[in-house]
Formats: C-alpha cells, structure tokens, sequence
C-alpha cells in the first residue's frame, strides 16, 4: 500500500501545480500541434496564424455570383467575439516575412487554388493581433474592473508574474511592449490598463501571472512575436 504523502511534499507539489496552471510558456506549447505550410515545421498553434478562403460577396447591382476567394486569418480574434469560420485553412509560422513569402511564392494555394492572397494580409494579421490583445484586457475589466485586487497594478514585478511596459528593460520575468499601429486601438489599451491599475498614467504595469491572466499573456506574446519579425533584418 502506497504511504501518503508527507504535508511538505503535499504542499510543493499544489505549488508547482499553480506554476503550471499559470505559466505562458506551458499554456502555448499546450495548444494543438500543426505544421506550417511554408517551413513544414510542426509547432504549437500560439506560434501560428491560420490563413482561411474567404469567398468575397458579388456586388449587389451585378446581378452575379462570384467565386473570388481571399485567403483571410481566422483564430486570432477572441472566439467570444468572431465564430471560427468552417472548411480547410493552411497553418503558417507567426512570422510577417514568412506570410509574405507564402503569398508571394503562391504557397497558399496548396488551400485553395481559386484563392488569392492580397499584399495587405500581413498588415491584416497584425491588426488583429492588437485587437486581441485589447479584447483579452477587456474581459478581464470586466471580471476585474471593480475589484481592487491587485491583478494589475503600477509595482515593480516580481517572479509570479508579467510586465507590461513601453521601454526595454532587463528583467527576469516577462516584459512586453505592445506596438499598435493603430492610434484608436493604442488609446484604447492604454485607458485600460489605467481603469485596470487604478492609476493616472504609468509606464510599466504589472500583471499578477494566474489561470484568468494567462490568455491576456499569451496574446501579448503572440503580438510581441510578429512585431519582432517585423524589425528582423530581411
């Protein structure tokens, strides 16, 4: 028979156990594994944007239908907010030049043939990355926003959990800086964090690391990804 575990064994392991349900890194390589259709490489979906044909609706006054299809993202906006759309999409690395070698090789067409990528789908994509990270701040405002709980604050942050700042610092704990190209959305995370921290203004933000703030990470880090491919040297 199996001894029970002592109390200090106990007590490591809920530990541990908390770290887990909290941690980002373990909350992306959770995700399901898919291969990029550029690299053949089979990574975590957080590390991917899905691309999806999109049939583009005839013009009212034509009177015809019309097959165009224009390969969209799909997955990246929240799914409380946009319905996964159906049929096949093509998986491709979180990375703005690897999406634009795929539209410029025809790589995409391995989806559909009828498709067509248009030169404005990695600004697409970055755009809704933004808006993701904007839509997980606001449903946390709204499970949070009235509770003067501590999971966002102005602190300076520790091991158990993130940053969010607008400078680059060194850090043992995560730190990102959020890039919008988009001034509306910018505003709009910015009043958030304030309303969250319950402060005027600050330069870097705290967030407590928990199971309810691992999706607001994770987003962070998926716009902080592509951002970074953006400014890599071609």
């Amino acid at each position: 028979m199996a001894l029970p575990l002592p109390a200090a064994a106990r007590t490591h392991l809920a530990a541990l156990e908390r770290r887990w349900n909290s941690s980002l890194h373990l909350a992306m390589l959770a995700t399901p594994l898919r291969k990029c259709i550029v690299t053949t490489k089979v990574l975590p979906t957080a590390l991917l944007v899905q691309l999806k044909p999109l049939r583009v609706p005839p013009k009212p006054e034509s009177g015809k239908t019309n097959n165009t299809e224009v390969m969209m993202p799909d997955q990246v906006l929240h799914p409380k907010l946009q319905a996964v759309r159906r049929g096949k999409g093509g998986w491709i690395c979180l990375d703005a030049g690897i999406v634009e070698h795929a539209r410029k090789r025809g790589v995409y067409k391995m989806v559909s043939n009828a498709a067509v990528m248009l030169p404005s789908t990695g600004e697409l994509v970055g755009k809704q990355l933004q808006e993701r990270v904007c839509q997980e701040m606001e449903l946390l405002q709204k499970q949070f926003g009235r509770r003067r709980n501590g999971i966002l604050t102005t602190q300076e942050a520790d091991e158990t959990a993130f940053e969010i700042s607008q400078q680059p610092k060194d850090a043992a704990h995560p730190v990102f800086i959020p890039e919008f190209t988009d001034e509306s959305q910018q505003a709009r995370f910015q009043d958030l964090l304030r309303n969250m921290a319950h402060t005027p203004d600050s330069h870097t933000y705290a967030v407590r690391r928990s199971p309810v703030t691992v999706p607001l990470g994770v987003a962070l880090y998926r716009l902080q990804l592509w951002t970074s491919s953006l400014h890599a040297p071609s």
